[in-house]
């Protein structure tokens, strides 16, 4: 992994932590309680869980970067099984917690994300399987 795709993963990582934070800003801003609707306290707890992991991903980002490690040392830490398995579940919980938020403010637009989430999904899964056939 080059040292640019490092840094690029850091902001990414940093961003998606800034939006989980935004949520809870958002939440106490209103003074509407988590709990007066499923959705919203489903997201909450997602968004709950997100907050840290990813803030944690940022600081391991920032560490190689600091430390100079090289790509192979970060591609090697990067590839662990424990360490994607995490980066997929937390990225899944993450999709989730929009989603419900979105259904939060309307069941409509909840059904359009979700809809529109499901068909992006498809197609994601066929364009990697495009790659993967690729010589």
């Amino acid at each position: 992994m080059s040292t640019h795709k490092t840094e690029q993963l850091k902001w990414l990582y940093g961003g998606f932590a800034g939006v989980c934070l935004a949520f809870f800003l958002t939440i106490l801003g209103t003074g509407q309680p988590i709990d007066s609707s499923i959705p919203l306290f489903f997201s909450a707890m997602g968004f709950g869980i997100c907050f840290p992991i990813f803030t944690v991903f940022t600081l391991v980002h920032v560490m190689f970067l600091e430390e100079q490690r090289s790509a192979v040392e970060v591609d090697e830490a990067l590839s662990v099984r424990w360490v994607q398995l995490l980066t997929q579940l937390t990225m899944l919980v993450f999709c989730i917690s929009i989603v419900l938020m979105l259904f939060h403010i309307s069941a409509t637009l909840g059904g359009i994300c979700l809809f529109s989430t499901i068909l992006i999904l498809f197609a994601l899964k066929k364009f990697r399987g495009a790659l993967h056939d690729m010589p």
